[in-house]
């Protein structure tokens, strides 16, 4: 897995320049982080948004020839979201607009590094038949369930087909979940990594700023965690899809009979 680390919630870390950056990423057995994809960005943009510090990342520039510090290939789609292209060399993440922005690197400013943990791929064996025994644990979420890291109470499902917002939460309903709620402050940048490029139902309605879950949670914290990312209400439409390209509108209203793929969740082991 990649694991990340962003300093600026992080009490006992100070902000640096672009090599006390560098540094401090690497005394931790890390490196300052690529971002190899759109999705990838959203979500470290969002946590970015949130935490409201620039953050120092791996991008570096060299006369518009972009690239990454660990040599993670650069994704050109990504160009797109460099707020100033000048010839500077030292990428961050401005905590504002959220975007890509050149700096000389000597702002003293948090970071964010990263550490590849995924194991090497196995050796091949031989295969006997010898057969073996049975496992006295259970995953936390049975296939095609999935567990989101740094989330271990919810079972996760992204879907395949395209629904109309209530049956998408009747197929939810009848896998012994629901159509998601984003309850959680870090549950929106795991839930970007999962869905990728789609349209995906959530579970939230809104009827011109009052707020209900499909599930019934509670929906104070709505205004925090998914208005400011929201697209602006009108009428008859009512429902709220998760559009991961849209940024920074990644939640737009729709009418209840669009066809969207949808994201279920239910209690780890339920």
């Amino acid at each position: 897995m990649l694991c990340y680390y962003f300093s600026s919630v992080d009490s006992s870390a100070s902000p640096g320049t672009w090599a006390d950056a560098l540094s401090a990423c690497a005394a931790a057995d890390a490196t300052l982080a690529s971002v190899p994809d759109v999705p990838a960005f959203y979500a470290a943009s969002v946590v970015v948004r949130e935490t409201g510090e620039d953050v120092w990342v791996g991008l570096l520039n060299f006369g518009g020839d972009y690239t990454w510090l660990d040599e993670t290939l650069f994704d050109d789609s990504l160009t797109q979201f460099i707020s100033n292209e000048t010839d500077d060399r030292y990428g961050y993440i401005n905590a504002t607009d959220g975007l890509f922005h050149l700096g000389d690197g000597s702002t003293a400013l948090s970071y964010l590094c990263y550490v590849d943990l995924r194991p090497p791929a196995p050796a091949p064996t031989t295969v006997t038949t010898t057969t073996p025994a049975a496992s006295t644990t259970s995953a936390p979420c049975a296939a095609p369930w999935t567990e989101l890291q740094g989330d271990s109470s919810y079972c996760y499902l992204v879907s395949s087909d395209h629904e109309a917002w209530p049956a998408a939460g009747h197929d939810c309903d009848n896998q012994g979940g629901s159509l998601v709620t984003l309850n959680e402050e870090n549950l929106l940048p795991l839930l970007l990594s999962l869905a990728g490029g789609e349209v995906y139902w959530t579970g939230l309605e809104d009827n011109n700023g009052t707020y209900v879950w499909q599930d019934g949670s509670d929906a104070t914290d709505v205004e925090t965690l998914v208005v400011p990312y929201m697209d602006d209400w009108s009428e008859e439409k009512y429902c709220v899809s998760m559009k991961v390209d849209g940024f920074p509108e990644i939640f737009v209203h729709q009418d209840y009979f669009d066809q969207n793929r949808y994201v279920c969740y239910k209690p780890v082991n339920n």
